[in-house]
C-alpha cells in the first residue's frame, strides 16, 4: 500500500509541473496578444488629439524612429526622454497598481 500511494505522489508532481508551464504559456501568449492591439491601435492614432487633426502620422513616426514608447500600463504612447517620469508619476494607472 505504501507504495502505490508514493508511486502515485510521484506521477502526480510531473502532472503538476506540466500544467503550470501549460499556464504560464497561455498567460505569456494572452500578454503577447495584448500588447500587439495595444502596439496597433496607438499606431493608428485613434483618439489622440494629433489624429483628431489629421496629424496620427507623427504617431506612427515616433513609435517607428524610437523617439516615443508605450506605455504597458495605460496605452499612452510617452516620449523616450519622458519615459521615466511617466512611469513612476505620471501614469494614470500607477494607482492601480
Amino acid at each position: 500500500y505504501q507504495r502505490r500511494v508514493h508511486g502515485g505522489e510521484e506521477a502526480v508532481i510531473p502532472t503538476l509541473d506540466r500544467a503550470k508551464a501549460q499556464h504560464e504559456h497561455e498567460v505569456a501568449e494572452a500578454k503577447r496578444k495584448q500588447d500587439a492591439v495595444m502596439v496597433k491601435t496607438a499606431m493608428s492614432g485613434e483618439g489622440t488629439v494629433l489624429s483628431e487633426s489629421g496629424q496620427e502620422s507623427v504617431i506612427r513616426e515616433s513609435m517607428r524612429s524610437g523617439e516615443s514608447v508605450l506605455c504597458r500600463r495605460c496605452g499612452g504612447v510617452v516620449g523616450r526622454e519622458r519615459w521615466e517620469a511617466h512611469s513612476t508619476l505620471w501614469c494614470p494607472l500607477l494607482e492601480d497598481e
